[in-house]
């Protein structure tokens, strides 16, 4: 099984969650708190420098998924302290990036078929929003290199 088909135990309950049925642990709803707030801070570094430009976000274009997906990888690892893969975490990450579940169910679909095929478009993104994110963390400034991307595109 590859690490993108490996299930993290926060994914039925995040799953639940969705649906509407809160779990009664007080640990593991903590848990679940604890990866919402640090996958949605993982993409607001993505949100403001989409916001400084003229560009709609979209799933399908995979540099901009690959920078998402870095920076939330960089974030999951970082501040999380989770190694393996969380779809649950990434799907968090990716609603708050597009405000909504249909884009978040196709990012989260192209992130598999980009990490299956090697897509190199999805992997430059993904090594500059893992590498800007890793600056922000560790030099506390927000980088620019998505909207600097976008900006190149118009």
């Amino acid at each position: 099984m590859s690490s993108f088909q490996a299930n993290h135990y926060l994914d039925a309950v995040y799953l639940n969650d969705l649906n509407g049925t809160r779990t009664d642990d007080p640990k593991i709803q903590a848990a679940l708190d604890r990866m919402v707030d640090v996958a949605c801070l993982g993409v607001s570094i993505a949100k403001i420098q989409v916001e400084m430009t003229s560009h709609r976000r979209s799933p399908a274009n995979l540099w901009e998924l690959g920078y998402v997906f870095g920076c939330l990888d960089a974030h999951k690892i970082l501040l999380w302290g989770v190694k393996e893969f969380c779809r649950s975490f990434f799907h968090c990450g990716l609603m708050s990036y597009y405000g909504n579940a249909d884009a978040a169910r196709t990012g989260l679909m192209n992130i598999g078929i980009a990490i299956t095929s090697n897509d190199p478009e999805f992997e430059r993104g993904s090594n500059k929003g893992r590498s800007d994110a890793l600056k922000m963390i560790s030099e506390r400034s927000v980088p620019s290199g998505l909207m600097k991307f976008l900006n190149s595109q118009s």
